[in-house]
């Protein structure tokens, strides 16, 4: 997984900033994947899981259950007007479980290629986001020892109306209209059963927005591996969009 310096890009920004109180604004991530997240519309069923669940909310960890996969996650290739986001790395794959908790609503500012420190109100958490290896052809693309584990919360926003052409291994290109924030994703510090996933960058979030266009009726199906399970997933229609950003809170 690349990372951002964002250390010495604030050390850096330190001097011409001394005399201003205002927090320094988050930066975009700009080497980072950004997500297209498929409905799996068919699977095999199994029961829910223990997992606890810490983040950057959350005073001590919170128990709650892992149940039913939701989404399936590729990287996606964006291009808005003249500005191209690229797969920077096309081993890297998501799973959205359902994982239901308790939080007080809060505002956060989220920075990403969409706009800088917008105001976004999040509410429950809903969804444990799981690095997941997928096998396609005969092919497995696998790239989860170094990837952050996500609590997604229940979030809303201001609309972004922007028009994006999307393309990764699963449908495209499509041209879509990126709609409204749905989910915030941050970085979780997972334990289940024996096994503890530590947050690898406690500063990349994930951004996710509904996203509207023509659909393909053709599903595919994926041979899919994680800490929770081995199965065969069939994909539906796509549902969001999750970028790379930033959050900060705003000043009291």
């Amino acid at each position: 997984m690349r990372r951002i310096a964002r250390l010495g890009l604030a050390i850096a920004l330190v001097p011409a900033l001394v005399l201003v109180t205002a927090p320094v604004s988050a930066q975009p991530p700009s080497d980072e994947n950004h997500f297209r997240c498929y409905i799996v519309s068919q699977q095999m069923p199994q029961p829910a899981v223990p997992i606890t669940l810490e983040d950057q909310f959350n005073e001590e960890p919170q128990a709650t259950m892992a149940g039913e996969p939701v989404m399936f996650c590729p990287p996606v290739a964006k291009t808005v007007g003249d500005e191209v986001f690229p797969i920077e790395d096309e081993e890297e794959h998501y799973t959205l479980y359902a994982a239901p908790g308790v939080a007080e609503p809060r505002t956060v500012l989220i920075t990403d290629q969409f706009g800088t420190d917008v105001p976004w109100r999040i509410t429950t958490p809903k969804y444990v986001m799981v690095p997941t290896a997928k096998t396609v052809g005969g092919v497995t693309f696998d790239d989860r020892d170094d990837m952050n584990h996500y609590w997604c919360y229940e979030a809303n926003g201001p609309g972004v109306g922007v028009r994006a052409t999307l393309e990764d291994q699963i449908s495209g290109p499509s041209n879509v209209r990126v709609t409204t924030p749905t989910l915030m994703c941050t970085p979780a510090e997972k334990v289940h059963g024996d096994q503890t996933f530590p947050i690898e960058d406690d500063d990349l979030h994930l951004a996710c927005y509904e996203i509207h266009g023509k659909q393909k009726t053709q599903q595919l199906l994926l041979g899919v591996e994680n800490q929770f399970e081995e199965d065969t997933f069939q994909t539906g229609p796509f549902e969001i969009l999750c970028a790379p950003a930033e959050k900060t809170l705003p000043t009291p």
